[in-house]
């Protein structure tokens, strides 16, 4: 099932098909992989002096960023100071 969802992933832009390929596996995931949520766990990011910007992105239509939020760190706005 998820690999014939995945080769029409790969295979057509049809929206609609895209989005019943999308749910299809993730039903199949839902039903046959076991998960255990426990809650929200901290995460820190840490870099060193040299690395600028880490929690300073902004979204394309200019709203900032909330830092690293789960660790979700936007790299491509990452730079290193000499």
């Amino acid at each position: 099932m998820i690999d014939d969802g995945l080769e029409t992933l790969r295979t057509t832009m049809d929206i609609a098909e895209r989005k019943a390929a999308v749910e299809a596996i993730g039903m199949d995931i839902a039903e046959n992989v076991p998960n255990v949520f426990t809650g929200y766990t901290l995460t820190d990011v840490a870099v060193g002096e040299q690395v600028k910007n880490v929690d300073g992105w902004v979204f394309p239509d200019d709203t900032e960023g909330d830092g690293v939020p789960g660790a979700t760190t936007m790299w491509g706005y990452v730079w290193l100071a000499d």
